[in-house]
């Protein structure tokens, strides 16, 4: 039997090889033109050196091996720029493919099927005109939002077989109905994944979008402000619901955008791959979590996603 392998910007990597994987990050995260547009706000070489700055860190110091960057086209993701990250940092970056919303002038014109196309062949042939094909899929809604892109990725995840991550909205509890669109429209749910479910800290939501089969996310802790209470409500969620189907990450943006790239605010608030570690991780251990069971969050399941059946 041939071994799983899944791409990364670096090229096929044996999921075996994963090791510690953070499923939903961002090395950047902007409106797709901004950066050419105004390039001379924007300093390149320092957002290398910040963003691989902070992922040896994450390395070195707490083992994270592999990470998902969750940015889809229209959020500027640069697979170049990704991969010069991925070989100078030592830590394997997984791109993604897809929608944020389905706004873009003249998707709303293009059938779904001709759109999934569009992001099946960047899985099959590359991004743009790299070799660098994505290992994720991503779609979005929020509140009042047309459930467009969700559909387009619906019919890629078939196309694929690729996990598809969804941005939810926990505030209007639309990841229910995402689960719902899913299912109906027959995707793998074993390679689904709703994302931002933790936001209103709700367990019956947690346990609602469960019951689709699919994993859930619980994945907004970057900022110290709040990661011991969510890593409270977090641990507490891996109590009731188990450690199978539950996915922990940062949603961090590694080059904070909004300090117009000549600081980096606080480090404690912004851009920090640490408080996994340094909060979640002590709380599961606090309420008896053993190794084997933080092995199964943090590097079984992700290395489930891209396991063939």
């Amino acid at each position: 039997m041939k071994p799983c392998t899944v791409n990364t910007v670096c090229g096929l990597k044996n999921i075996d090889e994963l090791g510690f994987t953070l499923t939903h990050e961002h090395i950047i995260c902007v409106a797709a033109l901004m950066l050419k547009t105004f390039p001379n706000f924007f300093d390149y070489h320092k957002l290398k050196r910040q963003v691989i700055d902070k992922l040896r860190e994450a390395n070195e110091v707490y083992g994270v091996e592999t990470l998902v960057d969750g940015t889809p086209f229209q959020l500027g993701r640069d697979v170049e720029l990704i991969q010069e990250i991925s070989e100078q940092s030592g830590v394997n970056i997984i791109v993604s493919t897809g929608y944020y919303t389905p706004y873009e002038f003249g998707f709303n014109i293009v059938p779904i099927d001709i759109q999934a196309q569009y992001f099946a062949e960047e899985c099959r042939n590359g991004i743009e005109k790299s070799l660098i094909r994505p290992a994720m899929l991503k779609s979005a809604s929020m509140k009042n939002d047309s459930d467009i892109a969700l559909q387009v990725m619906a019919e890629t995840q078939k196309l694929t077989d690729l996990p598809l991550f969804s941005h939810s909205d926990s505030y209007c509890g639309n990841g229910i109905m995402q689960a719902e669109i899913l299912k109906k429209a027959n995707c793998d749910m074993s390679k689904i994944i709703i994302g931002h479910v933790g936001d209103t800290m709700n367990f019956d939501y947690v346990e609602k979008i469960l019951q689709y089969g699919c994993f859930v996310s619980l994945d907004r802790i970057a900022r110290t402000s709040d990661a011991e209470r969510k890593s409270s409500f977090y641990a507490e969620a891996a109590m009731r619901f188990g450690v199978e189907k539950l996915f922990f990450s940062h949603d961090c943006i590694l080059y904070p955008i909004e300090k117009n790239s000549l600081q980096s605010g606080d480090p404690k608030e912004i851009g920090s791959l640490l408080s996994i570690n340094k909060f979640l991780i002590p709380e599961l251990r606090k309420r008896g979590f053993s190794d084997k069971e933080l092995h199964q969050l943090f590097v079984e399941n992700p290395r489930k996603l891209w396991k063939k059946k």
